[in-house]
């Protein structure tokens, strides 16, 4: 197992596609498609060939209609050349994915780099650059991976690196660079990731971290993060991953698991939290909570147990609670799920349990009665559809109903 770090210290080259025209016939339609890092289509550029032109002809007006097109236009300039078309990136140590197609008879094939005059993308942000690892080379399968103070450079091209499972992804401190972009994460594998390590030279730790950890079965460690984020109204630490044993620990941080876009699912079956805030998007499957004294906001998401000792814990749109052990700190049940309970059994055993975030009525399957407070803005706010304890006015054994 090597220890590989990132430098981000390639030298910026810009890529150089080249498309090569063949057989133009009469009716053919020349495609060429820009997509973004995740293979999302960005624009189609098309050219329907008139009349029976040469492979040049042809190829001086895919280039022309190239230029045309805004999107297209902003990566990359088209040049022909003969029967090529060229495409020259804007901005060099920016990558380009562009694939080609023709519909009909004729060939418009993609030229490898180095032959026709192609030139691959190198650049100090582009995973897919060798320069930019300790070991002139990527990590193997087993390997761990370190960003930090080294980093000259943010991480953000080439960002789909599924290829191998590494051992270990540590991500310090003192990083001070972008890692991801805002709307595509570093999609990646890993058995373990740690963020926030306290390292010499420490700083804030990154503005940006968007990793998405794939169907891997992974442990994530947030030690500490900084908080202000480079994305307006998103957390700086941003994951998701799939895989049915996932697990999460935050320490420190303002971190978020499905919340870069709506359309983010994962599942973290077990979670704990005991600093910082822990934010859960719509699309987190069900999973056991355990807060010892973190900012916990849950959207949609479906606990199993939650096990709150410390801190605050806000369910919010549709979220289920299957069982809450509010032993400490303060619980927001705002969620209000369109049928059936927000809460199926509540267990008051020492914390606060506050309905008045949302005014709306609301039903608790089964209440289980130790010590606490419960808040509500009306007596018949909430309804408990079965109630274990004696209850003497508002004194529910050594708990307490207070009315707001």
């Amino acid at each position: 197992m090597s220890q590989i770090f990132w430098l981000g210290t390639a030298t910026a080259i810009a890529e150089i596609d080249v498309f090569t025209v063949a057989s133009a016939t009469a009716a053919d339609v020349d495609l060429l498609t820009v997509k973004d890092e995740y293979g999302a289509t960005l624009t189609t550029v098309s050219y329907t060939v008139p009349g029976s032109p040469s492979n040049s002809a042809v190829a001086t007006a895919i280039a022309a209609a190239w230029n045309a097109n805004t999107i297209a236009a902003a990566i990359a300039t088209a040049s022909p050349s003969s029967a090529l078309v060229l495409l020259t990136a804007v901005n060099a140590g920016v990558p380009q994915y562009v694939t080609s197609g023709v519909t009909g008879t004729g060939t418009l094939a993609k030229s490898s780099a180095g032959s026709n005059g192609a030139v691959a993308n190198s650049g100090p942000s582009d995973l897919n650059t060798l320069a930019n690892y300790s070991t002139g080379a990527k990590p193997a399968g087993g390997d761990s991976f370190t960003v930090n103070a080294q980093a000259a450079a943010p991480i953000l091209y080439g960002l789909t690196q599924t290829g191998v499972t590494l051992a270990n992804l540590f991500i310090d401190l003192n990083c001070a660079q972008l890692i991801g972009q805002q709307k595509i994460p570093w999609q990646l594998n890993a058995s373990n990731v740690v963020i926030g390590r306290s390292q010499s030279g420490n700083a804030s730790g990154p503005r940006r971290i968007n990793l998405d950890l794939s169907t891997v079965q992974t442990s994530v460690s947030v030690l500490a993060g900084n908080s202000s984020s480079a994305d307006a109204g998103q957390e700086t630490i941003r994951l998701k991953g799939t895989n049915a044993s996932n697990t999460i620990a935050v320490s420190g941080g303002l971190v978020g698991v499905s919340t870069s876009l709506l359309a983010d699912t994962s599942n973290f079956p077990t979670a704990t939290a005991d600093g910082g805030t822990l934010n859960f998007g719509v699309g987190c499957s069900t999973f056991t909570l355990v807060n010892n004294g973190a900012t916990v906001n849950i959207n949609g998401a479906t606990t199993s147990v939650t096990t709150l000792r410390s801190g605050n814990t806000t369910f919010y749109g549709t979220a289920v609670a299957t069982l809450i052990v509010a032993a400490g700190g303060t619980t927001y049940p705002a969620s209000r799920p369109s049928g059936g309970a927000a809460v199926t059994t509540l267990t008051l055993a020492g914390g606060i349990v506050d309905f008045t975030e949302d005014g709306r009525n609301v039903t608790v399957s089964t209440l289980n009665l130790g010590n606490g407070t419960i808040k509500q803005v009306a007596p018949a706010q909430v309804t408990y559809s079965a109630i274990a304890g004696l209850f003497s006015g508002t004194e529910f054994t050594s708990a307490t109903l207070q009315l707001q």
